[in-house]
């Protein structure tokens, strides 16, 4: 339960603003919610994995 008290307030949040988009990080498998599909990004693993992955591609872009 604790997840969902987390996550719905945000998703409450990102679906009457037209400007905000939201991001999830898990390490489990889940998925976005349906009213969110377009302007929200699931990402799975972990955030030091992610975070050193991103940097290794953005040196690539330079």
């Amino acid at each position: 339960m604790t997840p969902g008290v987390i996550r719905l307030p945000f998703w409450d949040m990102t679906a009457r603003n037209s400007q905000v988009f939201y991001v999830c990080l898990n390490q489990e498998a889940s998925s976005t919610p349906e009213h969110l599909k377009g302007r929200s990004l699931y990402l799975q693993g972990d955030l030091a994995d992610i975070l050193k992955e991103l940097r290794i591609q953005l040196e690539k872009e330079k």
